[in-house]
């Protein structure tokens, strides 16, 4: 005696009962079938799955963003204006329409941008920015581009460094003052926040010093405070 089985296999994905929520990606296998067999499905032709292509998005506008000065990295107090010099020039066939902007990120987010408006094609000019440094101490990265009027970038992005510093930290001595700002450019923020808290009170330390000892004291000025007042009683 022969024995032959017959195996049913069934394409497509399976689904739940309860919807995933991602639209007509998933269905039901029976509304996909509608010619059925004890031994096989038929799928109609109209009933394959389509593949929905989504264009990019491409500016009609050509630019080039240079920073006058490139390479300097700008020093200013917390909470003060951060100015920039910028050459922009539109290298495309069409004219900039009114609405293009130099927006600034920073962290991903755009918190500023300057109006530039119609830019000729090859024409460049030269604008000036100026926003307000953040309040917290530290070493800062921002980005800048040009979008156009539909919110479509175009050209290449550029950034700069800003190194914010508090206010104090200009009081010192140059000796003393040089050393701490280049501990700012190789520390975090908060590090640079604490340090200069520390600095205010207890100016006639090490700034090197003071740091060692908010690393051994998970960065809580206040545990170095009284270290230092533990200390100096002694």
């Amino acid at each position: 005696f022969f024995f032959f089985f017959f195996f049913q296999a069934e394409d497509g994905i399976r689904d739940v009962e309860r919807s995933r929520g991602l639209g007509d990606v998933y269905k039901r296998q029976e509304e996909l079938y509608k010619h059925e067999h004890a031994m096989f499905k038929i799928r109609l032709p109209e009933q394959a799955p389509r593949t929905i292509l989504t264009a990019v998005r491409e500016s009609e506008c050509e630019g080039v963003l240079a920073e006058k000065g490139k390479g300097k990295r700008v020093v200013v107090e917390a909470n003060k204006e951060i100015s920039k010099e910028w050459s922009l020039r539109n290298t495309g066939q069409v004219a900039w329409d009114k609405d293009v902007v130099l927006a600034f990120e920073k962290n991903a987010f755009t918190f500023h941008s300057m109006k530039i408006g119609v830019v000729l094609p090859g024409k460049t000019i030269e604008v000036k920015s100026s926003f307000k440094a953040s309040s917290i101490p530290g070493l800062y990265r921002y980005w800048c581009g040009l979008i156009d009027g539909k919110g479509i970038r175009f050209g290449y992005r550029t950034s700069f460094d800003a190194l914010v510093i508090d206010p104090i930290i200009l009081s010192l001595n140059n000796e003393v003052r040089e050393k701490l700002l280049k501990l700012f450019v190789t520390i975090e923020g908060k590090y640079a926040n604490n340090v200069a808290y520390l600095v205010r009170l207890y100016g006639h330390y090490d700034p090197e010093v003071l740091l060692e000892l908010l690393e051994h004291n998970d960065n809580d000025a206040n545990k170095v405070e009284e270290f230092i007042k533990s200390m100096e009683v002694k």
